[in-house]
C-alpha cells in the first residue's frame, strides 16, 4: 500500500496539472483579441489523407510598403531577437484583392520584448516577420508559433470543397485569438469567404 501511494499522488498531480493546462488554453482563446491574418499554403492532398496540413502566414503588399522593421532600442532588438511584434490591421489590395473584403492584420514593428510592442498601444504577439520581393511588390512573411493544423474528417472535408469553390489562387485567412500572454491561437479559417471553425485537436 506505501508503494502505490506515491504512485496515486503523482498521477493525481499529473491529472491536474493537465486540466490546468487546458483550463488556461480555454481561457486564453476566449480571453484573447481575435484577429484575421492572410495565409497561403493549405494543402488539400495533406488533409484529404491525414488531416493536417502546412500553414505559411504570408500576405502581398505594394511596392511602397514599409518592410516590418526593428525600432526602439534595436542593439536590445538585435539581442534578444526581436521576438515580437506590433500589428495593425490593414486593408488594400493584396493576398486577398481588393478592401472590399475587410480587415486583416500584419506585423508592422519588431520589438525586443511584450513590454516594448506594448508600450505603443498596439496589439502584441509574439513573433517574427521577414520580406522578400515579389513581381509587384513585396511580400511579408510572419511567424507567430503555428506553422501547421489539424482538422477533424469532417473539418477536412468542408475545407477542401470551400478552396474548390473559386477558379484560381484560393483567398484565405487563419482566424487566431491573440492572448493576454501574447501568443497566438488558432481558432479556425476563411476559406473564399466562408468561416471554418476548427474543433480538432491539436489545433496548434
Amino acid at each position: 500500500m506505501s508503494r502505490a501511494r506515491p504512485i496515486l499522488f503523482a498521477s493525481a498531480f499529473l491529472v491536474a496539472a493537465v486540466a490546468t493546462r487546458i483550463g488556461w488554453e480555454g481561457y486564453q482563446r476566449l480571453a484573447g483579441h481575435e484577429v484575421t491574418m492572410s495565409v497561403v499554403g493549405i494543402d488539400p492532398f495533406e488533409l484529404e489523407h491525414s488531416h493536417n496540413s502546412p500553414l505559411v502566414f504570408e500576405d502581398l503588399f505594394p511596392p511602397d510598403t514599409i518592410c516590418p522593421t526593428p525600432v526602439g532600442n534595436k542593439d536590445r532588438v538585435l539581442i534578444f531577437g526581436g521576438h515580437w511584434l506590433s500589428i495593425l490591421p490593414v486593408r488594400g489590395a493584396g493576398a486577398l484583392g481588393d478592401a472590399d473584403e475587410g480587415h486583416r492584420w500584419q506585423g508592422v514593428d519588431a520589438w525586443a520584448s511584450g513590454m516594448d510592442a506594448k508600450s505603443t498601444g498596439r496589439l502584441a504577439v509574439m513573433g517574427t516577420a521577414s520580406c522578400r520581393p515579389w513581381a509587384n511588390g513585396i511580400a511579408i512573411r510572419t511567424q507567430i508559433g503555428i506553422d501547421q493544423f489539424h482538422a477533424t474528417e469532417a473539418e477536412a472535408i468542408v475545407i477542401r470543397a470551400a478552396l474548390r469553390r473559386v477558379y484560381g489562387p484560393p483567398k484565405t485567412q487563419a482566424v487566431l485569438s491573440i492572448g493576454l500572454d501574447g501568443r497566438a491561437r488558432l481558432l479556425g479559417l476563411i476559406v473564399n469567404g466562408q468561416r471554418i471553425d476548427l474543433r480538432g485537436w491539436p489545433r496548434r
